[in-house]
């Protein structure tokens, strides 16, 4: 089952389940979500500021920081370009 999003400019987008467990976005956003759930955050921003030791903090992450976490996972993968980012 697909997940519809309502995003900051108030678009819906759809997204589809992955073929995979391990990469079906859907799958990972709801742990996630139930994960948070575990710690009490019931509403707010999807990604989150953690700290050093794992702990949720007050707040969303930054766009900055967003993007560094994107592309140290990129990288990661293997995937070329990943520091560059096209206009």
């Amino acid at each position: 089952m697909a997940i519809r999003w309502i995003i900051a400019v108030g678009a819906v987008v759809t997204i589809p389940p992955g073929m995979h467990p391990s990469t079906d976005p859907v799958r990972v956003v709801r742990a996630w979500l139930d994960a948070l759930a575990a710690q009490g955050v019931m509403d707010g921003p999807l990604l989150r500021r953690v700290n050093r030791s794992g702990r949720l903090q007050p707040g969303g992450m930054s766009p900055a920081a967003v993007n560094q976490r994107i592309r140290t996972l990129a990288r990661a993968a293997g995937l070329p370009d990943a520091g560059h980012h096209r206009q």
